[in-house]
């Protein structure tokens, strides 16, 4: 897998946020896409109207082992269950995970206090192995609100 440079982009209508995607190799480190970010940073805020808010960058970690080998037959990445979660915000944070199984979307809704999707909520609000997510703007998830079933495009 690529490294993924993501750069925010801010525009002044509607206030919307797009993203500048650029991959790097996987052997790039945090310093050689930051080195790269330095300069072309500047030469991206001279041709766009919009004001750069932020980048960040991803990379590839190691899979624990386990995981399935392949999908599961005839499943669809583009059924997702759509989870939100309270904060220290006003804005609840929503989190999709596509291709929810079909054993957890039964007549289009989805059961929060099944066994399985109950433990991805609370590791999602309480953490594991003492590290928990956050909202993205440093606000901890303080309690699980609803879920909902969605196609994404």
């Amino acid at each position: 897998m690529d490294t993924l440079l993501s750069i925010s982009v801010l525009g002044d209508q509607l206030a919307k946020i797009k993203q500048n995607l650029i991959f790097f190799p996987a052997s790039y480190t945090l310093a050689n896409v930051q080195t790269f970010l330095t300069t072309y940073a500047p030469l991206l805020d001279t041709i766009t109207d919009g004001k750069i808010v932020d980048a960040t960058v991803a990379f590839s970690l190691t899979l624990p082992g386990g995981l399935k080998g392949s999908p599961v037959t005839d499943s669809d990445a583009r059924m997702a269950a759509r989870m939100s979660y309270a904060n220290g915000s006003r804005y609840a944070f929503g989190n999709y995970i596509p291709g929810i199984g079909a054993a957890y979307r039964v007549g289009g809704v989805i059961d929060p206090t099944d066994t399985d999707v109950a433990a991805v909520i609370d590791a999602m609000v309480t953490g594991l192995s003492t590290f928990a997510p956050t909202n993205g703007e440093a606000f901890d998830l303080t309690a699980f609100n609803k879920v909902k079933l969605s196609l994404l495009k």
